[in-house]
């Protein structure tokens, strides 16, 4: 689209100019890259045989469906991450508890609501504190603020060298130019600070591999339920996340609208479409609380139905065909559907309960099967069996190049800044 509006801005006619149109990140997109990207690293078919491992959890428990390549089977994929932060979850609840299974977690409750609410706020304090990546600091602070002497040597009018502190470059609305008071991360210094004693991802493979694959699991979780409400605020607060996750791993069409998105939610955009880039990402198909969908995602339901409706044609792709499946494709094609349903097939379709795998019988044999594998407990150099292929498993949260990273943020700058008529 950005290339489109460049090459059409100077048209007569505002329509070819695309003018008011933005460019909106694919949320869905991007959560499948990010759930593809913990399979890659956490999903090993050499692990088989290792209790605790995710291969061994998709055997154990029957999610047959489930793939290292999720594209074809994106909603197992989900369903089966759910069960196992859930679980695993349980199991470490247990642990803190000191107890043997759920069924005992009602008599370790207070009475008091307030102190039995103290009581899950600590608990969950707990089991963050406990499944939390160790920080590499300077790697962030380094990506943040750049070497001086390559970003002086990039010659780039808008980079200022005196301040060059966990910034990244933004467009500022009121001087009509480019300033570095865009912070990269919202946490202050000290909270990226931890002892030696909450950094317990150290010696043990298996407990930072368990660790892990809880975190991401979370991760996975709250990013979609930011998705299902609609939060603005806490949509954006993952994108900022995600960036380390695109840049490590060479998603560089991702990195790039991620820049774009955020640097336009933080003044390059105008007031306006600042609102509803930050507001206006979601599609509610249901009109119930807590059923948005991705707005890419509704693109996907419209193109696959256009899809099966084009094959009914048999190769026939004639314009009037063509035509005639874009017009029954979405509200109007799921009301001729349902009488269709309800009139003729709704007694021959077999109609099945869905559920994501996480009954109160599958938690229990999922405690009772790793209870013993001490997956959460970090005994260091002790542990002598590891995950077949994870010998050296670190559980980190670090940026990989860091001073190529700024060089890379500065460059999209200067991209942006030769886009600053298109919104003028």
């Amino acid at each position: 689209m950005i290339e489109a509006k460049l090459s059409m801005a100077f048209s007569e006619d505002q329509a070819d100019q695309l003018t008011g149109l933005v460019p909106r990140p694919q949320g869905f997109h991007k959560r499948c890259i990010i759930l593809q990207d913990s399979m890659n690293m956490l999903f090993s078919g050499g692990t088989v045989g290792d209790k605790g491992s995710l291969y061994h959890i998709k055997n154990k428990f029957g999610f047959r469906s489930v793939k290292k390549k999720n594209s074809d089977c994106v909603n197992s994929v989900v369903d089966f991450f759910n069960f196992v932060t859930e679980a695993s979850i349980c199991m470490i609840v247990c642990n803190i508890l000191h107890i043997d299974n759920i069924d005992e977690l009602s008599d370790s409750l207070p009475e008091d609501e307030d102190e039995k609410q103290k009581m899950f706020e600590d608990i969950c304090r707990s089991v963050v504190k406990l499944v939390k990546p160790q920080f590499d600091v300077a790697s962030i602070q380094q990506a943040a603020a750049g070497d001086h002497e390559n970003v002086q040597n990039l010659d780039y009018d808008e980079v200022d060298s005196q301040s060059l502190d966990d910034t990244i470059l933004y467009w500022n609305d009121g001087t009509n130019e480019f300033e570095d008071t865009l912070p990269y991360y919202e946490d202050s210094e000290d909270e990226f600070e931890l002892s030696e004693e909450e950094n317990q991802n150290n010696g043990d493979s298996v407990f930072a591999y368990s660790c892990c694959m809880v975190w991401r699991g979370l991760l996975h979780i709250i990013q979609r339920e930011a998705e299902c409400y609609n939060n603005g605020e806490q949509l954006l607060s993952d994108w900022r996340l995600d960036m380390v996750e695109f840049w490590n791993r060479n998603h560089n069409k991702y990195l790039i609208l991620g820049h774009r998105l955020l640097a336009g939610i933080n003044g390059w955009l105008p007031a306006r479409l600042r609102q509803e880039v930050e507001w206006n990402s979601t599609a509610n198909l249901l009109g119930k609380p807590g059923h948005n969908v991705a707005l890419d995602l509704v693109n996907e339901f419209l193109n696959n139905e256009f899809k099966a409706n084009l094959k009914n044609f048999h190769g026939q792709y004639t314009e009037e065909n063509v035509s005639r499946c874009s017009k029954i494709v979405g509200s109007v094609g799921k009301a001729i559907e349902k009488i269709f349903e309800a009139d003729f097939v709704k007694d021959y379709i077999p109609h099945t309960s869905a559920s994501d795998g996480s009954s109160k019988a599958k938690l229990k044999k999922f405690i009772e099967e790793y209870g013993m594998e001490e997956l959460f407990v970090n005994k260091g150099n002790e542990r002598h069996k590891h995950h077949t292929g994870f010998n050296e498993f670190k559980h980190e949260f670090a940026v990989k190049d860091p001073e190529k990273l700024y060089s890379r943020f500065c460059k999209y700058g200067k991209a942006l800044k030769n886009e600053e008529y298109i919104y003028a």
